[in-house]
């Protein structure tokens, strides 16, 4: 495909979208028609004009990020980059420009989704993709991060403790992951089988970059859903004489700070939220971080054998003034139900005397226990999705908003 075009009124047909470029000056216009009838999701970015020299260099990246799609695409998951290099008679005056183009083909509406950690690739080229198992002391480590909307790094004792199967009891009916932890499954302190750190596609250099939560991602959402086993039991006593937890998806805070995550989803002998959050030096009062707090839910029920669906509402910020909420929705229900609602409290943390930029809050999701002799949990996870829009991660994670 030719891809010189003159800036006098040019249309470029691109895998099923039509984009027409006019004159280059104090205002750029873009019409974009999609006529391709595939329930796939198209994410179309437009990344920037920069000027060099009397030229002017148009980077346009496609990316196709549904697991659907019709014959006419050519592929489901894929990315590409179109360099579109065009004559100019006269600069334009803006040097950089960024607009952001995001579309579904069913409905044509822009999509609201951040992150969507799909399972259906975990074990293959997602586990580990041009990479190679490390061997940390006592587990495996293993650094998937070659993709956008994936997880960078799988910690597990051994492999195939995080394993996806196909349930058709799912919120989606499709691919989830089973976490398997075993008493003496230590990875690093504790028992637990998790993977961490989520990854994306940096729009402007299109390379795939770690996803952490900063203050300034302001208010988010995020959907799970969860499933415990019909003889589900709560993970015991520490080591026998400690707490006792069991959490299926953290904000792990930053590791300097050496205190329990600013946010967790905990199933023990009910659901609950724990938090520790703020200053974890309490103005400098500690000489070790607080402990954290629970939070029960209106309806903790863990109801074993079905499976489970939440919604976090969250405003990020390290003062009083971030807010966080928790809907729940049952198999077999339409709607979701609040059953937590926090305002005026911090959802990040930092210490006391230290800059708020040391470290990074970030996710992680499978099962991470107090160590318990005895019994091994199970549990199913949906995809983690991460976005700015309830219904768009509802949908995303549930398959109904």
């Amino acid at each position: 495909m030719d891809l010189k075009t003159s800036l006098a009124c040019t249309k470029v047909s691109l895998y099923g979208a039509t984009f027409t470029w006019g004159k280059v000056g104090s205002k750029i216009s873009a019409a974009l028609s999609l006529f391709d009838g595939s329930r796939a999701r198209a994410a179309c970015q437009l990344l920037r004009w920069l000027r060099q020299s009397e030229e002017t260099w148009l980077i346009y990246s496609w990316r196709l990020v549904a697991a659907k799609s019709s014959p006419s695409l050519l592929a489901a998951k894929s990315s590409r980059s179109l360099f579109t290099r065009v004559s100019s008679t006269k600069r334009p005056s803006i040097l950089l420009v960024f607009v952001t183009l995001g579309f579904l083909f069913s409905n044509g509406a822009r999509s609201e989704v951040l992150f969507d950690g799909e399972w259906d690739g975990f074990g293959g080229r997602f586990q580990c993709n041009n990479c190679a198992p490390q061997w940390l002391a006592d587990i495996f480590q293993w650094f998937a991060g070659s993709m956008s909307n994936h997880w960078e790094t799988v910690q597990e004792k051994e492999l195939g403790l995080i394993t996806p199967v196909l349930d058709p009891t799912s919120p989606k009916h499709g691919v989830v992951a089973r976490i398997e932890v075993r008493p003496g499954d230590i990875v690093k302190g504790s028992e637990r089988a998790e993977v961490a750190h989520m990854m994306r596609q940096e729009a402007v250099t299109g390379k795939t970059v770690s996803f952490p939560v900063t203050e300034s991602d302001g208010h988010e959402f995020y959907g799970i859903a969860v499933k415990l086993p019909s003889d589900w039991r709560s993970p015991g006593k520490n080591h026998g004489t400690g707490a006792v937890w069991g959490t299926f998806l953290q904000l792990h805070g930053p590791t300097i700070l050496g205190a329990p995550p600013p946010i967790e989803l905990d199933a023990e002998d009910d659901f609950q939220l724990g938090m520790c959050n703020g200053d974890v030096l309490e103005g400098g009062t500690r000489q070790v971080p607080k402990d954290g707090r629970t939070y029960s839910f209106t309806n903790g029920d863990l109801k074993p054998g079905q499976w489970v669906q939440f919604m976090l509402d969250v405003t990020w910020s390290y003062s009083d003034n971030g807010h966080i909420a928790i809907y729940r929705r049952d198999e077999g229900e339409k709607n979701f139900s609040k059953v937590l609602d926090l305002s005026n409290i911090a959802t990040l943390q930092y210490k006391f005397g230290a800059s708020k930029n040391e470290g990074q809050h970030y996710w992680k999701t499978g099962f991470y226990r107090s160590s318990t002799e005895g019994f091994t949990s199970v549990v199913w996870l949906g995809p983690l999705v991460r976005g700015t829009s309830f219904n768009d991660v509802a949908k995303a994670a549930f398959g109904t908003p």
